[in-house]
């Protein structure tokens, strides 16, 4: 436990790189946020769209099966 606490790990992420300006490092930072982003909400946009699609086709055989259930109340099996 002791060894441990003499560990420091720095939490340094930026990168210098000297033949980059100021403005090319802000936009490769934007363009590596907006990558970050797009994949994070791109994942949550496919899981809703599986989740409405799915409730889709489930409203879909819901509404035909009541549908072929009023249909089939004046049949002959019935009448018997």
């Amino acid at each position: 436990m002791a060894l441990a606490q003499h560990i420091s790990i720095q939490n340094d992420t930026r990168v210098n790189l000297p033949f980059l300006s100021k403005i090319s490092q802000t936009v490769i930072t934007f363009y590596g946020r907006l990558w970050w982003h797009t994949q994070a909400y791109t994942t949550v946009l496919g899981m809703m769209f599986l989740v409405l699609t799915s409730l889709g086709f489930l409203s879909i055989y819901w509404f035909g099966k009541k549908l072929t259930q009023g249909l089939q109340h004046g049949t002959v099996a019935e009448q018997k």
